[in-house]
């Protein structure tokens, strides 16, 4: 699993996470995805990456919560 450096409810159903993820991070560029999967066996859901730092090592995703899925990945904290 990898480290949620930081989340912020940013409107009503818009949220912000800022996830560690380096060699994503290295790699990537404007307007790929950052594909999520919560559990060992379950559905992968892509997120567009909006924003990443390669020194840090993050990369941030912004999302609606429109269904199930994207509700509990909006439940999930920092660290």
């Amino acid at each position: 699993m990898y480290q949620i450096v930081k989340t912020e409810k940013l409107a009503e159903k818009i949220f912000l996470m800022e996830i560690e993820r380096t060699r994503v991070a290295r790699a990537c560029q404007p307007g790929q995805f950052l594909n999520v999967k919560m559990e060992e066996v379950g559905e992968r859901i892509p997120f567009t990456i909006c924003d990443y730092k390669r020194e840090k090592g993050t990369v941030t995703i912004v999302f609606h919560t429109i269904g199930a899925y994207t509700r509990q990945v909006s439940r999930l904290r920092e660290g």
